[in-house]
């Protein structure tokens, strides 16, 4: 299973406990859903510097720029 750990422009990084598995982008707002399509978080894009993806058991990461820099 993937899953999305938001790095924040401040250092913070919000895992979600591990159920973030979508982030949706709209009017310069991310929200962070899981499974079943419940928002976990809105965070305004100004706050976010990226997301990590994470598959599995595996630390395989994707880096997704969010164009805040």
């Amino acid at each position: 299973m993937k899953y999305y750990i938001c790095c924040m422009e401040n250092g913070i990084k919000l895992d979600f406990d591990k159920q973030c598995t979508n982030v949706q982008w709209s009017n310069d707002m991310f929200k962070a859903v899981d499974c079943e399509g419940t928002v976990l978080a809105i965070i305004p894009i100004i706050n976010v510097n990226h997301f990590i993806m994470k598959k599995g058991g595996a630390e395989v990461e994707v880096q997704k720029e969010t164009g805040s820099n």
